[in-house]
Order: structure tokens, then C-alpha cells, then sequence
């Protein structure tokens, strides 16, 4: 037969178990979901590239200049690149440090 305190250390016990449990899934969440953003703006740019190619690309350029498609509004042409480059690496960011977790998770699950 169990204490009364023996009870009430074993209820706070359960509760932060799923106090942890909460917070696990939350941060589960949040990390899924900046995924998913960074990745749509990353495609939704990389879509609107070549629209915005089409206004700026002379029509003497040979398919081989394909690449200086930004060669009139250079600014513009960093702006672009540096924002997907940033979305895809906080993406990519996220996903590791949610992978290493997962992998820490494993790794204590076979061991207990």
C-alpha cells in the first residue's frame, strides 16, 4: 500500500510526463510546419522567377544566356537568390535538428 505522499509524488510525476509529452508534440508541430512554409516559399519564388524573367530577358538573347536573366535589375537578382537560399537552409536546418532527435529518441528506446 502506498503513502499519501507516495501517491502525490507519483501524480506530479505523471503530470510532467505529459506536461513533456505536450511540449514534445508542440515543437513537433511548429517544426513540421516551418518546413512546409520555407519549402512553399522556396517553390512559390522559384516559380515566380520566370515570370519575372520574361518582362526582363532582351529578345536578342540566345538560349545559351539563360542565366542572365537578371542582368538589367542585378539588386533584384540577389534579393531573389539570397531569400530562397535562406528559406531552403532554415528548411533543411529544421529538418536536422528534428532528424538528430528522432535519432536520440531511437537510440534511448533500444537502450531502455
Amino acid at each position: 500500500m502506498k503513502t499519501a505522499e507516495e501517491r502525490i509524488l507519483a501524480m506530479h510525476g505523471r503530470a510532467k510526463e505529459l506536461y513533456e509529452k505536450k511540449n514534445a508534440n508542440r515543437l513537433l508541430a511548429v517544426q513540421i510546419v516551418s518546413v512546409a512554409v520555407c519549402l512553399a516559399a522556396a517553390v512559390g519564388l522559384a516559380l515566380f522567377i520566370p515570370s519575372v524573367a520574361v518582362n526582363n530577358v532582351p529578345s536578342d538573347i540566345s538560349p545559351a544566356m539563360n542565366a542572365s536573366i537578371f542582368s538589367d535589375n542585378s539588386a533584384l537578382a540577389y534579393i531573389v537568390i539570397s531569400v530562397v537560399a535562406f528559406l531552403l537552409g532554415a528548411a533543411v536546418t529544421v529538418f536536422c535538428f528534428s532528424l538528430k532527435k528522432w535519432q536520440k529518441r531511437k537510440d534511448q528506446h533500444h537502450l531502455s
